[in-house]
């Protein structure tokens, strides 16, 4: 592993456990997305589509901001030469 990072990981894995609490906690339904999406798309319940939908948004919009916020770390990368120096290597 290149970047370890145990106390951002303990954050997120917290930051996901409340979410699903919360949506269990306040809609009685457990956060799995395939039940949520499939839900969602084959609507059995009047008012239960808003949810789902705003569920499925916050995943894509924080995957989104992630590649955004992290897309500049990524410019560039330690490539390892067999000597074992490494030189940056620029992606295009």
């Amino acid at each position: 592993m290149e970047n370890f990072t145990p106390v951002t990981g303990l954050i997120g894995g917290i930051i996901v456990g409340i979410a699903a609490t919360l949506l269990l906690w306040f809609n009685g339904r457990i956060a799995g997305i395939s039940g949520i999406f499939n839900g969602m798309i084959t609507v059995r319940r009047k008012g239960d589509v808003l949810w789902r939908f705003l569920f499925i948004l916050g995943m894509v919009a924080g995957g989104v901001s992630h590649q955004l916020g992290t897309s500049k770390n990524r410019r560039e990368r330690p490539e390892c030469k067999a000597d074992g120096a490494q030189q940056p290597r620029h992606i295009k």
